[in-house]
């Protein structure tokens, strides 16, 4: 878990000064970046625009809503922490971690522990997200040298990684050129 060290944001919102001072004791600290607090109150979806975090922490149920929107704000986990009755049914149905104040320095290395296979996973997804992108465009290129230059299949990939051997450019650089040259 040393991988870890310093490598997550975390925001605050609600009682912050305190919760940071928890987090900084219970020796997980090692593991946060940095520690912004957003008061009671104030928009959340703006702070997380004007200075993005990956663990957002709320200490009012009435932020739990927030929960989704956090997530798409590129949010790695959120944790509602709090003393008071809440709805553990709708905090497991948002992907919510909850627990109570007392509770957090059990919860707070399962949180980093989350964070760490979701940064992964999000990784691992961007990656071939990318691979897919780029068949795709190289796919499309083979049919466009097929229908434009009546080629075979087998022509058409040899003659795009011919192209970009030459070139010494990325085979979804001279994809994206046939593409630009035969669609327009």
């Amino acid at each position: 878990m040393s991988e870890s060290a310093g490598k997550y944001s975390m925001m605050i919102s609600g009682a912050a000064e305190p919760l940071a001072e928890a987090v900084r004791a219970s020796g997980m600290g090692r593991f946060v970046s940095g520690i912004s607090g957003v008061p009671k109150g104030a928009s959340l979806e703006r702070a997380l625009i004007l200075h993005p975090a990956d663990i957002l922490v709320i200490t009012d149920e009435a932020a739990l809503s927030f929960a989704p929107t956090a997530y798409k704000k590129g949010c790695l986990a959120v944790l509602l922490l709090s003393d008071g009755d809440f709805d553990r049914r709708a905090c497991v149905e948002l992907g919510v971690f909850c627990a109570a104040w007392a509770q957090l320095q059990f919860v707070l290395p399962q949180l980093f522990a989350a964070c760490g296979r979701l940064s992964r996973s999000r990784s691992e997804y961007a990656a071939l997200r990318g691979k897919l992108d780029d068949a795709r465009l190289i796919n499309r290129a083979k049919l466009l040298l097929i229908s434009r230059l009546k080629m075979s299949e087998d022509e058409a990939h040899r003659f795009l990684e011919r192209s970009a051997m030459d070139s010494c450019v990325k085979l979804r650089t001279v994809a994206e050129s046939i593409i630009r040259t035969y669609e327009e």
